[in-house]
């Protein structure tokens, strides 16, 4: 499924597979292509194009269709999918129910029965990530799915009809989350980036922080933020670009690039300790460029010195 392998495989020249400019033209090529042959699916993938827009295809009609591709088996599926919920644990995983399969053989499962079946192989359980870009096929696709749209509508119909059934389903999802490992919280305000969006308000604020480089008016902006990343940051930048800032947030952060630099545990960035090994490791290896080794040394050992005092 690389698009180099892609464009080939349809005579098209790629190019140069690592050159951006070769990738977007080549990409374009298919794209016009795909418009040709397959006008239903470029159409549908244009309308579902964004998560809201996939939202809406996925739920305000009866049922729809819906390809994907099983990465480990790399095997293409074709699904005829009526919307049930959204999975109350994750909102954009969108729970569904395979019409290729009889309803009837599963209207009257308990919730404790449906949750091993959501996702598991040869299931009608499974989820579409609305955020995942998903193409959202016409229903008339169906016959793609030996199904003829009767056959289709009438399963559909009665898996909309049976509220107990569907509430069976979110109770089984609920079921599932429990039996998940939690999410680790993550320890550093770098790592914390996208656990959770920073609101209107406070992106103004930084935005207002970052173009205004006067002291007093970037510490009275950082006295409005809310989010705690944002004020860490926020005091970083100060400690760096303002000498003459409080003492306080400065020594706070000369603290703090100390215990960055010189920790010794197993940590997501760059130590002194880790510099210094590779450092080692180039010279041990006698292809190191000895004016850019000395320097290099002399550097680690000044940051060292700078830290420790």
């Amino acid at each position: 499924m690389k698009q180099s392998l892609l464009a080939e495989a349809n005579g098209i020249d790629p190019g140069d597979a690592h050159s951006a400019i070769d990738d977007v033209k080549v990409l374009l090529k298919l794209g016009s292509l795909f418009k040709e042959k397959a006008p239903e699916i470029f159409f549908s993938a244009i309308g579902s194009g964004t998560k809201k827009r996939a939202i809406k295809q996925m739920t305000s009609q009866l049922f729809f269709n819906y390809g994907e591709v099983k990465y480990k088996d790399r095997l293409a599926v074709g699904r005829t999918p009526t919307f049930i919920c959204a999975d109350p644990s994750y909102s954009n995983n969108m729970v569904h129910f395979d019409l290729v399969y009889d309803p009837e053989d599963y209207l009257y499962m308990t919730a404790e029965e449906i949750a091993p079946l959501i996702n598991k192989k040869n299931s009608p359980f499974f989820n579409i990530k609305a955020n995942a870009s998903p193409v959202i096929l016409h229903p008339s696709l169906c016959e793609k799915n030996n199904l003829t749209t009767e056959q289709a509508t009438d399963r559909a119909t009665k898996v909309q009809e049976n509220n107990s059934f569907k509430n069976n389903v979110v109770v089984a999802c609920d079921i599932n989350s429990k039996k998940r490992s939690p999410w680790e919280t993550a320890v550093y305000p770098e790592s914390q980036i996208y656990s959770q969006f920073i609101d209107k308000r406070e992106r103004l604020l930084s935005d207002a922080f970052l173009k205004d480089h006067d002291l007093e008016q970037r510490m009275e902006i950082m006295q409005q933020m809310n989010d705690p990343r944002l004020i860490d940051f926020s005091k970083r930048i100060i400690a760096m670009e303002h000498n003459n800032c409080d003492p306080k947030i400065k020594m706070n952060f000369q603290e703090f690039e100390a215990q960055r630099l010189l920790s010794e545990d197993d940590v997501p960035w760059r130590t002194l300790q880790d510099a210094w090994a590779s450092l080692e490791k180039v010279e041990n290896a006698g292809k190191e460029n000895i004016a850019v080794m000395e320097a290099t040394r002399k550097y680690y050992a000044l940051i060292e010195k700078g830290v420790n005092s």
